[in-house]
């Protein structure tokens, strides 16, 4: 059990250096939803097919979202985290300007 929590907690801080690092390097890719969204009632989904039909992939950061019970959850939502190669590389420890070549050669 408290092995399970320490890597849960290196996965949330290496989440938050994440995106940290693309809001510093991509900021155009990440954008907050502050408003109260519910995944339930396909808001989230609704909001992406949005987003695509537009031909925009950013990362989606809802702060204030809803469990399945509609009460407010205890922790954000994050969506379309890879949706772009420069994403993806970035994730990867490669410069974003590289991701096209680089993502597709290493890996």
């Amino acid at each position: 059990m408290e092995r399970t929590r320490k890597a849960l907690d290196r996965m949330g801080r290496k989440l938050q250096s994440f995106l940290r690092e693309l809001e510093e390097r991509l900021p155009q890719d990440l954008v907050r939803v502050e408003r109260e969204i519910s995944p339930a009632d396909f808001e989230v989904t609704a909001l992406l097919q949005h987003l695509e039909n537009e031909r925009k992939f950013p990362l989606l950061l809802f702060t204030r979202p809803r469990n399945i019970k509609g009460e407010p959850s205890s922790f954000p939502l994050l969506s379309n985290v890879f949706a772009t190669r420069s994403r993806c590389a970035l994730a990867l420890g490669i410069d974003p300007k590289d991701g096209r070549r680089c993502c597709s050669s290493r890996w």
